[in-house]
C-alpha cells in the first residue's frame, strides 16, 4: 500500500474515510452526549461536534482540531478520538472542522480554528462549558514554558476568556506579519 504522502489529496481523503468506516464497523465507544453544530466562520459555517462525558455541567472543555496536515480529516473521521477524549478526560470535547488545503490556501484553516475558539469562548454558557479554568498546565504541574494545549491566561489570544490552542500562535504571528 503506497504511503499517504504519495497520494493525491482526494485519494488520501478516500483512504481516510475508508479507515473510519472500518473503525465504525468494529464499534464506536459510547459517550453520554454527541451533538453536531455549525460555528460561524470567516468563510461560512464551520462544522463542529460536541462529545460530553456523563459529568456535571458546566464542565471543562477541550477544543480539538483534528490532524491530517491541513489536508485530510474532518469531525466524522476523528469521531472515535473525540469520544475517547471526552470519556477519558471527563470533559466536554468540541471537535472543530476547518477548510482543507489545497482547495483553501493558508491561512484559511488557522483562521477557521481561531474563529471557532473565539466563538466557543463567547458561547461557553450556551455550550455549558466552564470558561473559568483557563490554564490547566499549572494544575497538571507542567512548566510554564511547556507547549501544551492551553495558552497563558494573560495573553492576547485568550482575551475571550478561554485558553486558545497553539494554532492561535500561528494566526497571531500571521496577523503581526501582515500588519
Amino acid at each position: 500500500m503506497p504511503g499517504l504522502e504519495t497520494l493525491t489529496p482526494d485519494a488520501a481523503r478516500e483512504r481516510s474515510r475508508l479507515f473510519f468506516e472500518m473503525r465504525k464497523q468494529m464499534g464506536l465507544e459510547p459517550v453520554h452526549e454527541i451533538r453536531d453544530l455549525t460555528i460561524p466562520g470567516p468563510a461560512g459555517g464551520i462544522p463542529a461536534r460536541i462529545f460530553a462525558a456523563d459529568i456535571p455541567r458546566p464542565a471543562p472543555a477541550l477544543i480539538y482540531f483534528h490532524g491530517g496536515g491541513w489536508v485530510l480529516g474532518n469531525v466524522e473521521t476523528y469521531d472515535p478520538l473525540g469520544r475517547a477524549l471526552a470519556n477519558q478526560a471527563q470533559c466536554v470535547v468540541i471537535s472543530v472542522d476547518y477548510r482543507l488545503a489545497p482547495e483553501a490556501k493558508f491561512p484559511a484553516a488557522v483562521e477557521d480554528c481561531y474563529a471557532a475558539a473565539q466563538w466557543i469562548a463567547e458561547n461557553a454558557g450556551e455550550l455549558r462549558v466552564d470558561r473559568s479554568n483557563r490554564d490547566w498546565r499549572r494544575q497538571r504541574g507542567r512548566e510554564p514554558g511547556d507547549r501544551g494545549i492551553a495558552d497563558s491566561p494573560g495573553s492576547k489570544r485568550s482575551q475571550a476568556g478561554l485558553s486558545i490552542a497553539d494554532l492561535s500562535r500561528h494566526r497571531y504571528a500571521h496577523d503581526r506579519a501582515v500588519d
